[in-house]
């Protein structure tokens, strides 16, 4: 990210970000046209709705109740619930319920915003245009529309990159406590624990952080097993449509889930192949970007990365992409840098799997009968646009990520010297 004065791109980002969701939610039947089918302006507890339906459940918890296996009178959606008890504990403890939905989504809202337009500071017009379709884009602009809790990790798990390149040893402390605070919530902010491989003071470090890491995930899977061996055939798919998923692409072509989770993995495993090659066998590079926006990027990446691959996401998990913006930005702008046209495919991706959904939906409204009409084959076409676009996007995403780790890992596992350049005495 760039620490310079407020430019004249940093301030049109900011108001018209500001103006368009001031836009949407003073007029809320615009919110069809930014997200489909997925906004209803009379759906319980609207706006906020996941907020809503959290707190209620966290309500429930407070009166006693068995949400597991009890029906909960509290909550707006009905059902039992369906994601793990610690987030409900911790809301029940706080005395909150479903009165807080109107603030909370609020708060976090303005949060995310704020965080966002802390983070990506474009410096060209055509930065401004890519930071404008991404920061404003309808799965980023459905995340504040229904205040999941994600929005919560993600007003948290922002810190963890400053905290990370902080001088001080309690602050570097405390970037490992709050990944480990947020990993029960939802289990994927687990591979925030990637970032402590990007740049370790030293070899010993880099193990023990990494082995008190796994230690406390082995205690907490002991911990939640029976947990999640109740809700694990209630937690949510998605449908094939407004998701990404490593197995939506296969899908399209009309293969059975099994099959379709089968060809995901091997999909997965050789990106892996490749990001580990890329990691022990290409040449090191000489560090030239700035450190905070390599973490900030690898959070983003190995957290889309891990959610991508271990289930079907709505899509509003996409705004997981923001934090990769301001190293993707700086690597495109050094057009001699290996990664320039590496971080250009990962833009155009990206885009592809933002947009294309959603530019049908808007352009197959019916506002006088206020629905849909849906062409089978043109949608299958957005879609297979979209899927596929979103398997590249993660490929790059981990090329990008192995550059980043490489040295770090390399020290780690072959005990390769860090260069001095990147020497973590001398990020300053």
């Amino acid at each position: 990210m760039q620490t310079g004065s407020l430019n004249y791109k940093h301030l049109a980002l900011c108001t018209l970000t500001v103006l368009t969701i001031f836009g949407l939610f003073s007029n809320p039947s615009w919110w069809r046209l930014v997200i489909g089918p997925l906004h209803s302006d009379h759906a319980p507890g609207y706006p906020f709705a996941d907020m809503n339906g959290r707190l209620g459940a966290a309500e429930g918890v407070g009166h006693g109740i068995d949400v597991n296996n009890e029906f909960n009178p509290y909550s707006n959606f009905g059902g039992l619930n369906n994601k793990p008890l610690y987030t409900l504990h911790v809301m029940a403890m706080l005395g909150l319920d479903r009165s807080d939905t109107k603030w909370m989504g609020i708060f976090f809202g303005a949060l995310f915003t704020a965080w966002n337009l802390w983070l990506v500071r474009p410096q060209r017009w055509i930065e401004l245009l890519i930071c404008l379709l991404i920061v404003l884009s309808p799965p980023c602009l459905l995340l504040i529309e229904r205040a999941n809790d994600d929005i919560i990790i993600y007003a948290f798990i922002c810190v963890v990159p400053l905290c990370i390149h902080a001088r001080s040893a309690l602050l570097r402390a405390l970037s490992w406590v709050i990944i480990s605070l947020l990993t029960p919530m939802k289990y994927y902010p687990a591979a925030a624990y990637a970032l402590f491989l990007q740049r370790p003071r030293t070899r010993q470090q880099a193990l023990t952080t990494l082995a008190v890491s796994a230690g406390f995930l082995a205690l907490l899977l002991f911990i939640i097993w029976p947990e999640l061996q109740v809700i694990r055939s209630r937690i949510p798919t998605p449908p094939e449509n407004c998701a990404v998923g490593a197995s939506l692409l296969f899908q399209s072509f009309e293969l059975t889930a099994d099959h379709a989770k089968t060809y995901g993995k091997v999909m997965f495993l050789l990106g892996v192949m490749g990001a580990i090659t890329l990691i022990f066998k290409s040449t090191p590079r000489t560090w030239t970007s700035n450190p905070r926006n390599e973490s900030y990027f690898l959070l983003g990446s190995s957290l889309m990365t891990f959610c991508y691959v271990l289930n079907t996401n709505w899509d509003y998990r996409l705004a997981l992409l923001i934090p990769t913006l301001p190293h993707a930005l700086e690597l495109l702008r050094n057009t001699s840098s290996k990664e320039y046209l590496l971080a250009a495919f990962y833009l155009l991706t990206a885009l592809l799997t933002l947009w294309p959904e959603y530019l049908y939906f808007a352009n197959a409204i019916d506002f006088e009968q206020r629905r849909w009409v849906l062409e089978k084959g043109g949608y299958e076409t957005y879609m297979l646009i979209k899927h596929s676009a979103s398997w590249l996007l993660i490929f790059s995403s981990m090329a990008l990520s192995a550059r980043i780790l490489q040295h770090g890992t390399r020290l780690v596992v072959l005990n390769t010297p860090m260069p001095k350049a990147v020497n973590a005495d001398s990020l300053g």
